[in-house]
């Protein structure tokens, strides 16, 4: 999932989907990638980092069912200390993150 992707058949913006996690006080960093799932063609698995704490992955997925539709709330979650970082620009490593899927 670049920019959007195919969840349950219908298009899903990481941006966006980053962009309602992003809200929840500790965070603070997200990344949304789609993984290939065998029945919905992608499903979507959320990276996250807190900030003082460990995030919750049963928490996060109220808070994102009570701001986002159904199908574009993440199914999988990964907690990590710090997510993997770009070497040029030090944006957040999508690519690592998908080769760890």
């Amino acid at each position: 999932m670049s920019t959007s992707s195919s969840a349950r058949e219908k298009n899903v913006s990481a941006t966006e989907v980053e962009s309602v996690l992003y809200e929840h006080p500790s965070l603070k960093e997200v990344a949304v990638v789609g993984v290939a799932d065998p029945i919905r063609d992608q499903k979507i698995k959320a990276f996250v980092a807190g900030r003082d704490c460990v995030p919750d992955p049963v928490e996060l997925e109220t808070f994102c069912r009570q701001r986002l539709a159904p199908f574009k709330v993440p199914t999988e979650w990964v907690v990590m200390d710090a997510l993997p970082k770009t070497e040029i620009k030090g944006d957040i490593d999508k690519k690592v993150l998908r080769k760890m899927t």
